[in-house]
């Protein structure tokens, strides 16, 4: 059977449409803290909180503000960098790229934490009342609240910091 050249010319683009794309690095969005901004309001966690389980409860949020000590004043932001070694270490494949954030998938999780023990910032948790690691998804609500500035949504490749 003769393939037609339309048809050949199809098939060569999707064959090297799909190498190339096996090579591009995969980008995401990811929320940006600037400490230096940071007032330790908390509206953030408030926020996020709300969005993500429906409670304004600053216990369940994935976005943490933590007072640094006296002697260098101020406020650090603890957030996920959407580094992606989560997803990489789970050993159930739990963890996964969703609308460009990587996102827990609390059917497939066993509960393990590994997540959590390998998160280079420590920006996954345990959260009283709820029986799965708690993760930034990157939906915005802790940025659009903040009333300084101090949080962004950016875009970058996996892996980058």
């Amino acid at each position: 059977m003769r393939l037609g050249y339309l048809q050949v010319s199809l098939t060569l683009i999707n064959v090297l449409f799909l190498q190339f794309h096996l090579y591009l690095p995969m980008r995401v969005v990811r929320v940006r803290g600037d400490s230096k901004l940071c007032v330790g309001c908390r509206l953030c966690m408030l926020a996020c909180s709300t969005a993500v389980f429906g409670v304004i409860n600053p216990r369940k949020s994935a976005v943490e503000i933590v007072e640094r000590r006296p002697e260098t004043e101020g406020f650090s932001i603890v957030v996920c960098s959407q580094c992606g070694l989560c997803a990489e270490k789970c050993p159930e494949k739990a963890i996964a790229v969703v609308n460009r954030a990587y996102v827990i998938d609390v059917e497939r999780c066993v509960r393990c934490w590994l997540c959590v023990e390998v998160c280079p910032v420590n920006a996954i948790w345990r959260r009283p009342g709820v029986d799965y690691p708690v993760k930034c998804i990157s939906c915005g609500a802790c940025v659009e609240i903040c009333p300084r500035g101090a949080l962004s949504l950016e875009e970058s490749e996996v892996g980058v910091a």
